[in-house]
């Protein structure tokens, strides 16, 4: 079928090339290299994994006991790939970044930010949030809004919320503390709102979700989040102190 499919075989081959770009290592003793133009992963002295070095844009290391040649430090540093390290609870723990690709320009201008913008980008990024949290709970509505009315109840409230928050946005951005706390007011609201219809949403099911935790969580669900609230935070993290050249641009590609 995928044969015969110009589409599917598209999609395909790029996920064939997003994982090459892609390492992930999270075993204890293993040693990573590099080769004849090749990442290699050991295991023993054999080769366990392989990716093209010209293809590979990010390396995340997750374990303790793994092992890094100098010749693959440089190549990453040189070819501006950054190497994660994280805890094996998922806390971001360092990553390797060459000077040059820091911007300290960028820093410069954060520095000198003003008040005004401060909160035009405060304004924006909780509005991001608050919309793409609603988007999710839509998504999954679709398949859910006739199985269970107390899912639909929180739906509902949601969806509320939502409209109130979005005629909040279209006022023009204020200035002064009255402007904050409403705005942080709306996200505070809304993570509660998202979060108890995603309880709701697995209550049928055996993973025990009662609410979000980040510090010593044991539930799956949380657990789960925090593993990839680490990852996105060490993106998130790089991004900031990187420029906007090619190198920011190969990991978005990865990301999305």
């Amino acid at each position: 079928m995928t044969r015969n499919n110009p589409k599917a075989r598209k999609t395909e081959y790029r996920q064939r090339e997003d994982e090459g770009r892609e390492l992930i290592v999270s075993s204890f003793g293993l040693s990573i290299g590099l080769s004849n133009g090749q990442v290699t992963v050991k295991k023993d002295g054999k080769i366990v994994v392989t990716r093209r070095a010209d293809m590979l844009s990010h390396i995340t290391i997750s374990s303790k006991g793994v092992s890094l040649s100098s010749n693959l430090i440089y190549h990453c540093l040189e070819n501006g790939i950054t190497i994660d390290f994280f805890t094996s609870g998922g806390k971001h723990a360092g990553s390797t970044l060459s000077p040059d690709y820091i911007e300290s320009s960028l820093w410069t201008a954060q520095s000198h930010c003003s008040a005004e913008k401060r909160t035009e980008l405060a304004a924006e990024i909780i509005e991001a949030k608050l919309r793409n949290q609603f988007n999710l709970v839509k998504y999954f509505h679709k398949y859910h809004k006739l199985s269970d009315n107390a899912l639909t109840v929180k739906y509902n409230d949601m969806s509320k919320f939502s409209g109130a928050m979005r005629a909040f946005m279209k006022q023009p951005v204020g200035e002064g503390e009255n402007y904050m706390t409403r705005l942080l007011s709306f996200e505070a609201q809304g993570a509660v709102k998202y979060w108890a219809y995603i309880r709701q949403l697995f209550s049928d099911d055996e993973v025990k979700f009662e609410k979000r935790e980040r510090r010593g969580a044991t539930d799956l669900v949380n657990c789960m989040l925090n593993y990839g609230y680490s990852m996105l935070y060490a993106r998130v993290w790089q991004a900031l102190q990187e420029n906007h050249g090619s190198v920011i641009s190969r990991r978005a590609r990865v990301i999305s």
